[in-house]
């Protein structure tokens, strides 16, 4: 029987001697096609060469741009104990109020806004030492008086406390208490032609007269002389 006449068969495309290579190729091609459909949804190409840096939720952390470390508020020597013993010098000068930036310039803090002497008035307050009811001065309660101590080292020494008290005054002021800084009386008139004031009844010369007595810096003795006050000499008058 000649078996060359029979119908033939459609062959399959993969039994053929090329089927190995077409199929690699296919499969070649189909990993390509996946591997930039991955790569295109996890990895968008935009035209922003730089992106801000974002924390992982696997909990690496990349690297984040520094802040400037703060600036540390400026330190004083002076101790509780010190403060109190300030105010306690103060008081009897501003009715037992004195300011709080007067205090803390005389503490040594440069002013009422520093950190430092808001965290000190802060501990006074909660060991019952002041009284901050009032947002501009200070009290002294019964029990921070007992807890004063002496006042820092400069209130000791004239000359020092001298030169920390101008720090707070005006120029004018301060022409007025170097002609007084002796510690001894003076006329008004004295003082008054000095500055080169027409008169002791000038509104000018009696304004700027008031306004050192108020700091507790002078003494009106009687109608005619002044004189600074014991506060301005911590070592004593000469």
């Amino acid at each position: 029987m000649d078996h060359d006449k029979g119908p033939k068969c459609r062959v399959p495309p993969w039994t053929t001697p090329n089927a190995t290579s077409e199929v690699v190729t296919l499969h070649f091609l189909e990993s390509s096609f996946m591997l930039i459909i991955f790569v295109w949804q996890y990895y968008p190409i935009t035209s922003n060469t730089t992106k801000p840096c974002k924390r992982r939720r696997s909990g690496n952390i990349t690297t984040m741009p520094k802040t400037a470390a703060k600036t540390p508020a400026e330190k004083t020597s002076t101790t509780k104990n010190q403060l109190l013993g300030v105010i306690a010098q103060l008081d009897p000068f501003h009715n037992g109020k004195p300011p709080r930036d007067l205090v803390a310039r005389r503490a040594g803090y440069g002013n009422a806004m520093n950190p430092s002497f808001k965290k000190a008035l802060s501990r006074a307050s909660k060991r019952n030492h002041l009284d901050l009811s009032d947002k501009s001065n200070v009290t002294l309660t019964a029990s921070g008086l007992e807890e004063a101590g002496d006042a820092p080292d400069w209130l000791k020494s004239n000359d020092d406390a001298h030169t920390k008290i101008q720090e707070e005054l005006t120029p004018a002021m301060r022409k007025v208490f170097e002609l007084v800084k002796d510690g001894k009386r003076h006329s008004r008139s004295e003082i008054a032609s000095s500055l080169e004031y027409p008169s002791v009844k000038h509104q000018g010369f009696k304004k700027l007269l008031d306004r050192i007595r108020l700091k507790g810096y002078l003494e009106f003795v009687d109608k005619e002389f002044i004189q600074l006050s014991d506060i301005c000499f911590p070592a004593g008058r000469d």
